[in-house]
């Protein structure tokens, strides 16, 4: 595959903040979930794959993540 389609949950976040999702290696400054402290928020997007089809997903606050994958691009 060369790029997927996830949903990405931030839930009981310890302040507000953001999640983001790139291929892993690869930098970016835009994010894909802004979330408020305390109650579930998610956000759908489509992310390339690394060459070696991961991901990575960073959050700028404490908060349990959940990602679904919806969808592989082939």
């Amino acid at each position: 595959a060369k790029a997927a389609t996830v949903n990405l949950v931030a839930a009981a976040a310890t302040q507000p903040g953001w999640l983001r999702v790139v291929p892993c290696g690869l930098g970016s400054s835009v994010s894909n979930v802004n979330y408020p402290a305390g109650a579930p928020y998610a956000n759908g997007t489509n992310v390339k794959l690394s060459s070696k089809g991961s991901i990575c997903i960073t959050s700028s606050a404490t908060t349990h993540v959940v990602i679904d994958l919806t969808g592989v691009w082939v």
